[in-house]
């Protein structure tokens, strides 16, 4: 048995080591290609996340793009209304419409100088309008300039000719100061033909809009303010032509602004809001309308990357590059299309790389390619074009940290380091283990053999009198009676010697398998103790003992008597064979507070600290080696510590070498009906 388990414990320690082993070299291996392996896989990372934020930059302007179209769509009837509500959105810088030939219907762009020709002025209207301009300017007779302009006006037969004659007229009354009435023919003038552009290309709500700025430095008044607020929003919706003299009246209208005092600014009209944007609009006109007349005017619409269904133009200005799409209906009179906000979709971009989480951790910029790179450039970095719709920006990727590869190497190998001692440290304590294991297992088996041989020597030396005693009887060699009755309590003692021994290792098979039950009723404790010294009282005088038995009379309590019976018998058969010297026992039993104490004592060997916490084991011998000539099984104090646990008790116990032990069994008195031996476990 010990060589079946010894192999066993051996192939179970290499099947743990080589396999450990093995994993050990392959981790010590793979430490050492670490910086290899991990400039690799960063680079590898690099370009996998360049792919990706190429892919997801020409995924959002097709999204945002489509987005905008169906938008247009809506406004089947007329594109053009759809513009002052799609061009505030982040993704468009600007929105337009173009005829075929590349002009601009919308922003309404009028070029400067350029006059729209009319049909020529009558006789009566041109000679009215210059004597009212003569009166004017010359005569400086400004009462009778108004009435001519007033004759003039009534004679007016175009668009142009009332404009002039209104436009006259107010500014007549300004400088009369007659600003109330001034402001009536201006707002007029706005109403009725702002949109009228006049002999040098102006239109006349430019000329209303100057003068508004004139009267309220003389003459403040917040309706003004509505009135430019009025103007301005006709301009941004188109329904005043831009042309570039907007840039003359917009340096007006700065100093001005500047020189409103706060409170008379009225926050709510985004004054300066609009005119930024007219200054966007003549930006978008003076830097893409060639361009897209160009396009246009070449019919080339695949001579750039289309972007889905859609036609792009693709460029740069002082480097910073710039995308428009124009729709997918090139056969329609006019072509809706957009200046995307690249800006804006960097940003979007960049933010949705915060949301990834890659496993370094990467540093994105999108620079241009005469733009330097960053002083703190390191060497792991990699440079990659972001889309062909902005060749002029590229992609630019590193990690945050410069020291990342030799930070993470140095973790890793930390990681690895550490699992590796792990692994070492959980193969040493496996084969300690294992090797306890076996030792224990061994142990267990040697006790197991030496409970058999002890039994059988038990068991031998009872059976051996009884049988001598029995034999010599029946030969009829005993005369005498008293011998004869002698011999017969020889005989009863044995056999209930052996009936205890029998007991012993029967209880102990029943509590092992859970099957020990106990037959709890109330019992005269005093009288199962005298009645377990009594039985025991042939052998004690046999072997020289001298019991000293102290029994208060008359203590009850519940509990199964025989069970009781049996923890005395084997407490005071455990103190005779350990006490082969001062062969003294005291046995006493009282009752205090509640509880029930049982006491034997006996003056033997002794056990040694280092052995008391064993002692109630099973097969447990403190003195194996005094126990070869006594026997004993080894169970009788395991059997004891059961009946105890089971009967809610305790035991405690107190020794020293050489000066005897003390057992003390304290129950209390009142006991319910105890669990089953399964129930406990």
């Amino acid at each position: 048995m010990k060589k079946t388990v010894s192999k066993f414990s051996i192939l179970f320690i290499f099947a743990i080591l080589i396999p450990g082993s093995v994993l050990t070299y392959f981790s010590i291996q793979n430490i050492s290609n670490q910086r290899e392996l991990t400039e690799k896989r960063l680079q590898e990372e690099q370009n996998q996340l360049a792919t990706d934020l190429s892919e997801l930059f020409q995924k959002n302007l097709l999204m945002y793009a489509n987005s905008f179209f169906q938008d247009v769509d809506r406004f089947s009837s007329s594109p053009i209304k759809a513009m002052p509500f799609l061009n505030s959105t982040e993704f468009v810088l600007q929105a337009f419409v173009v005829d075929q030939a590349g002009q601009f219907l919308w922003p309404n762009y009028h070029e400067a100088g350029k006059a729209i020709q009319e049909a020529e002025k009558a006789n009566a209207f041109l000679e009215i309008y210059s004597s009212a301009e003569t009166m004017e300017f010359v005569q400086v007779g400004l009462n009778e300039a108004l009435q001519l302009y007033q004759e003039a006006l009534n004679t007016a037969e175009s668009g142009q000719e009332n404009a002039s004659a209104t436009n006259a007229m107010a500014r007549v009354m300004v400088k009369l100061k007659l600003f109330n009435k001034a402001l009536t023919e201006y707002r007029t003038l706005v109403d009725q033909y702002g949109f009228v552009i006049d002999e040098s290309g102006i239109p006349f709500g430019y000329y209303a809009l100057d003068q508004l700025i004139r009267i309220s430095s003389q003459h403040f008044d917040e309706r003004i303010l509505i009135d430019i607020d009025h103007i301005l929003t006709k301009i941004i919706q188109g329904e005043i032509p831009i042309t570039s003299y907007a840039d003359l009246f917009m340096e007006n209208f700065d100093g001005w602004y500047e020189s409103l005092p706060p409170d008379r600014v009225q926050n709510d009209l985004n004054l300066y809001d609009k005119i930024d944007q007219m200054r966007r609009f003549l930006q978008f006109i003076s830097q893409d309308e060639n361009t897209i007349k160009r396009f246009l005017a070449e019919n080339q619409p695949h001579s750039t990357p289309t972007l889905g269904p859609f036609n792009t133009i693709i460029g740069s200005h002082q480097d910073q590059p710039y995308l428009i799409v124009l729709d997918d209906k090139p056969m329609l009179p006019a072509r809706v299309g957009i200046k995307v906000n690249l800006n804006y979709m960097k940003t979007v971009l960049l933010n949705a790389i915060q949301e990834s989480l890659p496993e370094y951790d990467l540093t994105v910029e999108v620079v241009s390619p005469n733009q330097s790179l960053p002083a703190d450039v390191g060497s792991f970095h990699i440079i990659r074009d972001l889309s062909p719709y902005t060749p002029f920006w590229r992609l630019w990727i590193q990690p945050r940290n410069p020291n990342t590869i030799t930070q993470y190497i140095s973790k890793q190998r930390w990681i690895y380091g550490i699992a590796i001692t792990l692994l070492i440290a959980g193969m040493f304590f496996g084969v300690v283990l294992v090797l306890r294991d076996v030792s224990r297992e061994e142990k267990l088996a040697q006790l197991r053999s030496d409970f058999i041989s002890n039994v059988t020597h038990e068991l031998k030396t009872p059976l051996t009198s009884i049988r001598m005693f029995a034999e010599t009887m029946r030969l009829g060699r005993i005369k005498k009676k008293n011998i004869r009755q002698e011999y017969l309590s020889v005989i009863v003692s044995e056999s209930e010697r052996l009936t205890r021994l029998i007991n012993t290792v029967l209880d102990f098979s029943k509590i092992e398998q859970g099957e020990k039950q106990y037959q709890i009723v109330p019992v005269n404790l005093s009288l199962i103790v005298e009645k377990a010294l009594a039985a025991m009282n042939y052998w004690l005088k046999e072997h020289g003992f001298l019991v000293r038995a102290d029994i208060q009379p008359d203590i009850h309590l519940t509990a199964d008597g025989d069970a009781m019976e049996q923890v005395v018998l084997n407490l005071v058969s455990n103190a005779m064979k350990y006490s082969p010297d001062l062969k003294e026992i005291s046995v006493r039993l009282w009752q205090k507070a509640g509880f029930i104490h049982l006491e034997v004592q006996d003056r033997g060997l002794g056990i040694p600290e280092s052995k008391q916490s064993h002692i109630f084991d099973k097969y447990y011998r403190a003195h194996a080696e005094h126990e070869k000539d006594k026997g004993g099984s080894g169970l009788g104090l395991t059997v004891v510590k059961h009946i105890v646990d089971a009967h809610r008790g305790r035991i405690e116990l107190k020794s020293k070498v050489n000066e005897g032990s003390t057992f003390t069994i304290i129950l209390p008195e009142i006991q319910n009906a105890l669990p089953k031996e399964k129930d406990m476990g």
